[in-house]
């Protein structure tokens, strides 16, 4: 009796051992498909830094996260906006991109396209839905990071498209400030046509005008001189006068 039992028991710690040895750990197969991931994320991000749309595709196929983002939360679509790669930002955003992600510094796809000067790309992010007046973590929108950059083909774009064109970041200023401060009176006269306050200061005082003084941009100095002395409807003919001459 007890010899049968001794074998029972045997044959029992016999199978735990075989549980323990040959049955998949679960926790072990988590952390290799973690860190497959984790390598897919990573090389997808790679790929749409260096603009390479075909292997960006690839690895979206073989389970890439298509939203996978780095140390500083930029995606995908945003490192293919930042650095001007229009045909990976259209495959990224038909792949189901997130269009109002943010990065660390609460930046969207939608800014980083518009400081690069991408028409194109930021008119798919709006059509797919991304937010005109999403703020960033200095509460700066897309038009004011598109008028820093003297994007005004842009700075159009979105203020069609809704955007704010007296919209106010943490310092008080506007989209028109920006472009006074940098001197691109091209972009500065397009956002007056579309009815920015040159009036507006900022936490400091300080207006449109006073910045582009500021800065020795004498051009755009001259331009907000002109337009803050004339009356709504001259200023508004003007204005128009001028965008049809930039325009040829």
């Amino acid at each position: 009796m007890r010899l049968r039992l001794r074998k029972s028991r045997v044959r029992k710690s016999v199978k735990r051992l075989k549980k323990s040895v040959f049955k998949p750990d679960a926790d072990a197969s988590r952390t290799l498909a973690d860190e497959r991931q984790k390598e897919l994320g990573t090389r997808l991000l790679q790929a749409a830094t260096d603009g390479e749309t075909y292997k960006a595709r690839r690895l979206l196929k073989l389970g890439a996260d298509v939203n996978a983002a780095d140390g500083r939360g930029m995606t995908a679509l945003m490192h293919a906006a930042q650095l001007r790669h229009a045909e990976t930002c259209t495959m990224l955003i038909n792949d189901a991109a997130g269009i109002d992600a943010k990065d660390s510094v609460g930046e969207t796809a939608l800014m980083h396209a518009a400081s690069s000067g991408l028409r194109a790309i930021c008119a798919l992010l709006i059509e797919k839905g991304a937010n005109v007046d999403a703020r960033d973590g200095l509460e700066q929108t897309a038009l004011m990071h598109a008028a820093f950059g003297g994007q005004a083909g842009i700075c159009a774009l979105l203020v069609e498209k809704g955007a704010d064109v007296n919209a106010r970041d943490k310092f008080g200023r506007t989209a028109l400030t920006y472009a006074a401060e940098v001197g691109y009176s091209e972009t500065a006269m397009l956002l007056l046509e579309k009815g920015a306050d040159l009036r507006i200061k900022d936490n400091g005082g300080m207006t449109a005008y006073i910045w582009a003084q500021e800065n020795e941009h004498a051009g755009t100095v001259d331009l907000l001189r002109r337009v803050g002395s004339m009356r709504p409807g001259r200023r508004k003919a003007y204005l128009a006068s001028l965008a049809k001459d930039a325009s040829h």
